[in-house]
Parts: C-alpha cells; sequence; structure tokens
C-alpha cells in the first residue's frame, strides 16, 4: 500500500517516446526529461522548456536549461504529473518475466474487449514497457487498470503498465526491479520507491493504436 506522499519536487520527471510500431520494444530508447512547472502554460508540442537532472538530488541548483523538440502529447495530461509521488512498498515476481504467459490471467483481462480495446495482444511478452501489478487493481473494471506509472529508486526512474493485481503494495517482473534497483533486486527483497501515475503515452500506448501523433 502506498506509504505516504514523498517530497515535493520541483520538477516533474517524466519519459517520452516517439510513435512507434506495435514491436515496442524495437522501439527508439525513451527519452527522460524534467519538466519545469513554470513552463506549463506553454502548450506547444513543437519545442517545451525543460530542466535536465543529472541526479535525483533535487535540491541542487545546477541544472542544465535544454530545449526538447519531439513529437509528444501536448501538455503530457499535466495535471496528473503534478500529483506528488507516492512512496510505495515494491517487491518482485518472476511470473511476471515470462513472456509466454497469457494476458487472460491477469486481473485487467476483459474477455470481451481484451487487455486494452483495439490491441490484439495474447501474452505478456505483447505488453510494453515493464509489467506492474498493484493492490488498486481487483479487477478488470479496477480504475487503476492498465495504467501507466513511473516508479523512482535512487537516481532510477522507469515506465511500468499496471495490468494485474497483489495483495500489497507494487509487484513487478524480477527484471522489472533489477532495472530499477542496479541488478540488485534478489538481494534487496523489498524496496521503497516513489511512484507517479502518468499519461499513457509514456509507456507506448496510443489511442488508436499505431496512429502518429
Amino acid at each position: 500500500m502506498p506509504l505516504g506522499p514523498s517530497r515535493s519536487p520541483r520538477s516533474i520527471h517524466i519519459h517520452c517516446s516517439p510513435p512507434c510500431s506495435a514491436a515496442f520494444r524495437s522501439c527508439a530508447p525513451t527519452l527522460s526529461f524534467h519538466l519545469d512547472p513554470s513552463t506549463i502554460g506553454n502548450s506547444s508540442a513543437a519545442g517545451f522548456h525543460c530542466l535536465s537532472i543529472p541526479s535525483s538530488n533535487f535540491s541542487s541548483s545546477l541544472f542544465n536549461t535544454c530545449r526538447a523538440k519531439m513529437r509528444c502529447f501536448s501538455l503530457f495530461s499535466i495535471a496528473v504529473l503534478l500529483v506528488p509521488a507516492l512512496a510505495v512498498s515494491v517487491t518482485f515476481n518472476a511470473i511476471y518475466d515470462d513472456i509466454k504467459r497469457p494476458l487472460t490471467e491477469v486481473a485487467c483481462w476483459d474477455n470481451k474487449t481484451g487487455l486494452i480495446p483495439g490491441y490484439d495482444w495474447e501474452n505478456q511478452g505483447n505488453v510494453p514497457p515493464r509489467i506492474l501489478a498493484m493492490d488498486a487493481i481487483t479487477g478488470p473494471t479496477s480504475t487503476a487498470c492498465v495504467t501507466c506509472w513511473i516508479l523512482e529508486y535512487g537516481d532510477r526512474a522507469r515506465p511500468f503498465l499496471a495490468i494485474d493485481g497483489t495483495d500489497s503494495g507494487f509487484v513487478l517482473s524480477l527484471e522489472g526491479m533489477n532495472s530499477l534497483t542496479n541488478g540488485k533486486a534478489k538481494k534487496l527483497g523489498h524496496i521503497v520507491a516513489n511512484a507517479t501515475q502518468v499519461d499513457m503515452l509514456n509507456c507506448g500506448i496510443y489511442d488508436p493504436p499505431d496512429e502518429d501523433l
């Protein structure tokens, strides 16, 4: 379960990926930026002001100003991004590493529409970028189903797609937790990470699928 609000960041950590094919894993590497809240009023998606932050030390004044020009969803649902990150308990379950596991076994699967209407995903290997199970999900009608989250631990941040339920906290694949902890998932067992719900674009999900933005 969420442990409570974390520190209030001076900027919001997001990931932005260019439109790509259904083969998400062949997509160009995701670009990471921290949006400067003072520029939220600028709705230009062609070039927005951002801050490049080399570490998770938000108290540092050594920020580098940059300009990001990319094809991204306008404003990235800023209202959602501005919700303070929650500190959550995170662990792993290797069941989510099984790329052949049928999606019919996850809590968010709907027998009529599948996982996401318009996406013909059949197994976990189809899901970008990494799978997340969370205690807010109890079935396909849960509002947390198929939501995108950025998890931050130390100086690392990764996007995860919530598609399954669990008894408490967040559960990742072993690979996903290793990616977040620099290969220390088994050694650590459990961690406390900052979790922020972000726009679905950050998880490579577009509506309708494969439509250029």
